[in-house]
């Protein structure tokens, strides 16, 4: 066997290797279901962790391929903390454009006071 291997110039393992081929049809409907039954929210990791509890041991990346085949993917909720930022720097500009607006106020009565003094 040696000998054969080495005058075809292959490797042993090359030569031994055989191709697993496997069939996801069962773990893709299971996949569905789970997508379905959560309303479109669950990623590929809270995928994988239901998965496993369902007896499929798969690893998270086979979840994703399998996910991206049957074109699927969670719902994205919108980030509250980015959201309460934009709110707080909104309050600030309110807050910065009223002391402008007040200090304005203030510089008018002061330049109405000296115009009322200089006229007595």
């Amino acid at each position: 066997m040696n000998d054969l291997l080495r005058v075809a110039e292959i490797p042993r393992s090359t030569f031994y290797y055989q191709e697993v081929k496997r069939n996801y049809h069962e773990i893709k409907e299971a996949i569905l279901l789970l997508y379905k039954k959560n309303r479109k929210r669950d990623g590929y990791r809270p995928m994988t962790l239901k998965l496993r509890q369902m007896g499929f041991h798969l690893n998270h990346k086979t979840v994703l391929r399998l996910m991206n085949e049957l074109g699927i993917h969670s719902i994205l909720r919108k980030n509250k903390a980015f959201k309460k930022l934009q709110r707080e720097l909104a309050l600030a500009r309110a807050e910065i454009a009223y002391l402008k607006e007040l200090e304005a106020l203030d510089r008018q009565k002061q330049r109405q006071k000296k115009e009322k003094s200089l006229k007595d």
